[in-house]
C-alpha cells in the first residue's frame, strides 16, 4: 500500500494505492476510536526519514487512484506535515433534524516535515480516505494539490454493499456519516 524512491538525487516519491496496514484488526480498530494512529504515523516517519537520509529535499505524494481505507492512516501521514493541530472531521449521526458529531477526529500536528516542498497528485480514482488525505494535505502551506480534479468530497464511512445475482455489478455505500469541521456532511452536493 506504501512504496517509497527517489526519483532523482534531490526528489522523494510516496505512493499510496490505500490507506490500510497488516497490523491486524486490533490496531485498526485503535486507530479508528481514538483517532490516532501511532503505528502509521511511525511507519510514515520511516519511510520519510529514509528519504532524507538519501538527500530529499522535496517530495511527491502519488494518491491517483487511491482506493480509500482508514481516515486515521491518512491522518497519521498528514500529522508529519502539520505544524498544528486541525479538527476536520467527525463520525456522526442525524437527529432533530440536526447533525451531532459522535466522535472528532484531526490531525495531530507533528510538524516534522512542515517545511518539506510537497506535491501530491490526485485524480477522480482517489476515493474515500484517498480523498480525504488529498482534501487534508491541500490544506498545508508547503502542500500543492495537482491533478485532475480537486477532493470531491467522497469521504465517506462505508461498509454497505448490493450486488447482482452473479456479482457482476457491485455497489458500495456509505452507511456512517462523516462531517466536516463546520458540522456538515463531509460531501460534495
Amino acid at each position: 500500500n506504501f512504496s517509497t524512491k527517489m526519483l532523482d538525487d534531490k526528489c522523494g516519491y510516496l505512493r499510496l494505492t490505500c490507506e490500510a496496514t497488516d497490523d491486524g484488526l486490533y490496531d485498526l480498530f485503535v486507530g479508528y476510536m481514538t483517532g490516532n494512529h501511532a503505528k502509521a504515523r511511525e511507519m510514515f516517519r520511516d519511510k520519510l526519514r529514509d528519504l532524507k537520509a538519501q538527500g530529499m529535499e522535496y517530495l511527491i505524494i502519488d494518491l491517483r487512484n487511491n482506493q480509500g481505507g482508514y481516515d486515521e492512516i491518512a491522518n497519521a501521514l498528514c500529522d508529519l506535515f502539520a505544524a498544528e493541530d486541525m479538527d476536520h472531521y467527525a463520525v456522526g449521526i442525524r437527529g432533530n433534524g440536526s447533525y451531532r458529531p459522535t466522535a472528532i477526529h484531526g490531525i495531530h500536528g507533528d510538524g516534522e516535515f512542515a517545511d518539506l516542498k510537497v506535491v501530491a497528485l490526485t485524480n477522480f480514482g482517489c476515493l474515500s480516505a484517498g480523498d480525504g488525505a488529498s482534501l487534508y494535505l491541500s490544506k498545508f502551506p508547503n502542500v500543492t494539490l495537482a491533478g485532475l480534479t480537486d477532493s470531491y468530497g467522497c469521504n465517506q464511512e462505508t461498509g454497505g454493499a448490493s450486488v447482482l445475482s452473479g456479482g457482476s455489478v457491485y455497489v458500495g455505500f456509505p452507511v456512517g456519516l462523516v462531517l466536516d469541521g463546520n458540522g456538515d456532511p463531509n460531501i460534495e452536493i
